[in-house]
């Protein structure tokens, strides 16, 4: 896979259908006179992916947050360009949004959505007008906006931190916690009635509905083919690169006393930073973090990301014996430790487990 026209969801969008609320709460989309064909079989069918994020554009706490939309039928190269990009509205702040401002501030643009899915007649350069047809494919937030702005629970939240099972954030601690056999899948068409039940509820039955269901009111739900947790996209830097990757690094190697630094300049640990700083990329490539033995904090995403693509090797350096294998034993503690780490240290098994990542 190397683009998201490669995934199954880009093939199922359908247009001019109409959303039906049932007596029981229950949610049909049905299709127009003439209505129900793929949005890839228009000529003009257009996949809009939307994003929102939050920044301090002026002094602190002061937040401001853009919605906005890329088109992903353009070239990857070209798709986040900005005069490529439709800026729905400027959320201006201070406080971020709570989740009913969020719903009045998507509303103009969830109509214009509706609106396309059903066809618009626009100027067409060098040719007569056409109807394009766009759909909102899915909401590529980070993990807390994306939450919000698909009427989800927080991913602190309790009992419904993950949009896609049941898992709870006691599960998190368990390992069953990480079984994938384990894992009960929630029903997209079941918090979707939940939505709209949540809509028009008490305050108090609303919260019920979040705290046994996960899920509030949205006004995404209006939109047909629109399902909560299906057009909620993972955040896989924040989860990947900023989560696992940077704890791997942080936690569990430097932490975990995995370098030792007996040996001076032959030292394990040596040996990594000296690999590390003397990796040369591309001009175009951000670049490895320096230091990373003695500073490990701040590091961005696309760091962590460029350092997971040496890790192989880079562990393979810093851990090798005299015969170029990796030991099947641990390293030395430092004398000044004070609490030796509960993690497995074996270097080979250790290796053999990152390997899985990279």
């Amino acid at each position: 896979m190397r683009d998201i026209s490669d995934g199954s969801i880009w093939h199922l969008s359908r247009t001019q259908l109409s959303r039906e609320l049932g007596d029981n709460g229950r949610v049909r989309d049905v299709p127009m006179d003439g209505g129900g064909r793929k949005l890839t079989s228009h000529r003009f069918g257009l996949h809009l992916t939307m994003n929102a994020d939050w920044f301090g554009m002026l002094e602190r706490p002061h937040s401001t947050g853009p919605i906005y939309y890329c088109i992903n039928d353009l070239p990857i190269q070209e798709r986040f360009v900005q005069r490529n990009m439709l800026c729905a509205c400027i959320m201006p702040g201070p406080k971020e949004p709570t989740a009913q401002q969020l719903n009045h501030c998507m509303e103009p643009s969830t109509k214009e959505i509706a609106e396309l899915k059903k066809g618009v007649k626009m100027d067409i350069f060098g040719e007569e007008p056409q109807e394009v047809f766009a759909d909102e494919t899915l909401d590529d937030c980070d993990t807390p906006g994306a939450r919000k702005m698909c009427g989800l629970a927080s991913h602190t939240h309790g009992m419904q931190p993950c949009p896609w099972c049941h898992a709870t954030s006691t599960d998190i601690n368990k390992p069953e916690g990480y079984e994938p056999d384990s894992f009960v899948k929630k029903d997209d068409s079941e918090l979707l009635r939940q939505s709209f039940i949540s809509k028009g509820a008490h305050p108090l039955r609303q919260t019920q509905i979040l705290d046994d269901y996960g899920i509030r009111w949205c006004v995404k739900s209006l939109l047909p083919e629109w399902l909560p947790t299906r057009k909620c996209a993972l955040d896989f830097m924040h989860n990947i690169f900023l989560g696992i990757i940077g704890h791997l690094f942080v936690k569990v190697l430097f932490a975990g006393y995995m370098f030792s630094a007996a040996g001076g300049a032959h030292s394990s640990k040596q040996r990594f930073e000296d690999l590390v700083n003397s990796v040369q990329w591309p001009s175009h490539v951000t670049r490895l973090p320096k230091n990373l033995g003695e500073n490990q904090s701040l590091k961005k995403a696309d760091e962590w990301r460029r350092l997971l693509h040496i890790t192989p090797v880079l562990l393979w350096w810093a851990w090798k014996d005299g015969a170029d294998e990796i030991p099947n034993s641990e390293p030395p503690l430092p004398s000044n430790t004070k609490s030796k780490p509960t993690h497995s240290r074996n270097r080979r098994s250790l290796y053999s487990a990152i390997l899985k990542l990279c």
